[in-house]
């Protein structure tokens, strides 16, 4: 009787299947999606509390604000406002500016824009003590601004925590085709050694099993099917059991199935054993090689994505400004 694949080897073949698939699907509809839509990114270099950050580490100095002394509740930003998406930004696509948006009874003190890009027209402006509104005229892809905002907050804050306080800011627009203003850290801590270590060594050990699977055979096990004669020919078939003792007798190369009770036909006829290897093992042999191989790639696309992300916006940032 034939052989087949274990129950076990049939699940893991589909889990990669439908992982290798789903995953495939969504590069491929964030590729898309990136090509055709608008995107910005709000690029954060430097978060510093004033007054805990500089002024309580050196002696004697002390900075003032509009004439006021600064304390620990001033925080300012470095930042840029990067266009990473796949169009261009048109005023006739604004119909609400762009608004960075802080929490009740925090407020925006001021902001400047430091450098942009020659021909791009772009102002700030503080409308409410927690509105602050960038207005930009045609703002291109592959473009970036940079600005330095300062804005006090209710509260003490703990130095280690500066950083943190940019997830209260949230920005508001009404422009088409645009979403939400994704957030960036840059620069951003650096992966640890074994960070990089283990999605690589899974990768390869994806790829390393994928070339397992198509050298070792283990898809091409060979089963035993029997030669019995149908029309006075002998050709190639399989008997498939049942609990009654009967069993069904399919030719391999034909549609050709008949009901045998097998101690009867075993006793009048003779037959001979062959090894064959399974219909179809070929093809899934192959079919799986190509998705353990993609896998493997695909588990260093998702590990490294964001690092892939922030090096482009690096180099948005670095190329836009020179301009």
């Amino acid at each position: 009787m034939e052989s087949t694949l274990e129950l076990s080897d049939v699940f893991g073949a589909l889990g990669i299947v439908v992982s290798v698939l789903f995953g495939a699907w969504g590069i491929y509809l964030a590729l898309k999606s990136a090509k055709n839509k608008a995107s910005l990114s709000f690029v954060y270099e430097q978060v510093i509390g004033l007054f805990d950050d500089v002024t309580s580490k050196i002696p004697n100095l002390s900075i003032t604000y509009k004439e006021n002394q600064i304390d620990s509740k001033v925080i300012l930003i470095n930042g840029y406002l990067a266009n990473d998406g796949g169009k261009d930004i048109s005023p006739s696509m604004i119909e609400k500016k762009l608004t960075a948006i802080l929490p009740d009874n925090w407020k925006w003190l001021e902001c400047k824009v430091l450098s942009k890009p020659n021909d791009l027209n772009i102002t700030s402006n503080v409308v409410s003590e927690n509105e602050l509104c960038f207005d930009f005229g045609l703002f291109r892809k592959g473009e970036s601004f940079s600005f330095q905002a300062l804005f006090s907050i209710d509260g003490d804050i703990n130095d280690k925590k500066t950083k943190a306080l940019i997830d209260n800011i949230s920005w508001n627009h009404r422009i088409a085709d645009l979403g939400k203003v994704k957030f960036i850290d840059l620069p951003y801590a650096k992966k640890t050694l074994r960070g990089y270590i283990l999605p690589v060594a899974i990768s390869l050990a994806y790829m390393g099993f994928s070339f397992y699977m198509l050298l070792s055979g283990m898809f091409e096990r060979p089963i035993i099917n029997y030669m019995a004669p149908i029309n006075g020919e002998y050709v190639e078939v399989k008997f498939k059991p049942e609990l009654d003792g009967n069993a069904e007798l399919e030719v391999i190369e034909t549609e050709h199935i008949e009901t045998v009770n097998l101690e009867k036909y075993f006793k009048t006829t003779k037959i001979y054993p062959k090894i064959s290897v399974p219909k179809g093992s070929v093809y899934a042999k192959y079919i799986l090689f190509s998705l353990m191989f993609l896998s493997s790639f695909l588990m260093l696309y998702v590990a490294f994505e964001k690092d892939i992300k922030k090096r482009s916006i690096r180099k948005l940032i670095t190329a836009s400004n020179k301009t």
